[in-house]
């Protein structure tokens, strides 16, 4: 091959190679800049979830019981109970937009966390079906966003439809206000986050419990639905 034409190949792949280090370097750089400004403003979140439920009864604690308060009283792993076997709870996550202040930072009691009246979107919603099965599963949620989070269930219900079950829910020893309590009618439980610069897991207890005086009218009018197609009686 010609000298000055090996030449000239040899510095255009020099040129190429130096160019393309450079874009990568570049973008490597701004993607680390980005996620770091992200990250910080936001924070990322795991969630776990264990389920218990409450059958009045108190005493020593056994290995899969857990105190719903210090001293207070309690309860059994959904999965492991008797009462509240083979049972469906849907439990649903939602990250809001609010009005809140969400610059507040190091709060663990929820009489602390910030305050809000408004909500301006959602931000993001998860759904988990979970099971009371004696197996050895471990439910948890995909990782998310620091921020104002609503906790919700779905419990068994009657025949007629009326609620059977209440719940509350844990976290660190603190039992979750009502969302109700910021925005009547909102339902579920209140839990809130600040941004941080690394991933967070929070665990929460999920304390389910019989209603004391639960409804058991019948609805009013003609009604059928707790019946199939085909039943004669």
């Amino acid at each position: 091959m010609n000298p000055i034409r090996r030449r000239i190949l040899f510095s255009l792949a020099l040129l190429s190679f130096t160019a393309l280090l450079f874009a990568w370097t570049t973008f490597s750089w701004f993607t680390a800049l980005m996620e770091d400004d992200f990250t910080g403003r936001v924070g990322f979140v795991d969630v776990d979830l264990e389920v218990y439920f409450d059958d009045g009864n108190g005493g020593q604690i056994p290995a899969d019981e857990v105190e719903i308060a210090p001293g207070v009283e309690t309860c059994t792993l959904a999965s492991n109970s008797a009462q509240f076997a083979n049972e469906l709870v849907i439990i649903t996550v939602k990250n809001y937009d609010t009005n809140g202040d969400a610059n507040t930072i190091n709060v663990i009691n929820p009489a602390d966390y910030p305050t809000f009246s408004v909500i301006n979107g959602l931000n993001n919603q998860m759904t988990q079906f979970y099971y009371t099965y004696s197996g050895q599963y471990r439910y948890s949620f995909g990782r998310n966003i620091s921020g104002f989070y609503v906790f919700n269930l779905e419990l068994p219900l009657d025949r007629y439809l009326n609620p059977r079950y209440a719940y509350t829910i844990e976290h660190q020893f603190y039992l979750l206000n009502n969302a109700s309590n910021y925005i009547p009618g909102l339902p579920g439980k209140y839990f809130y986050i600040e941004a941080g610069t690394r991933n967070r897991t929070r665990r929460f207890n999920i304390f389910i419990r019989e209603l004391a005086a639960p409804i058991t009218t019948a609805p009013w009018g003609l009604f059928d639905f707790f019946r199939t197609w085909g039943e004669e009686d």
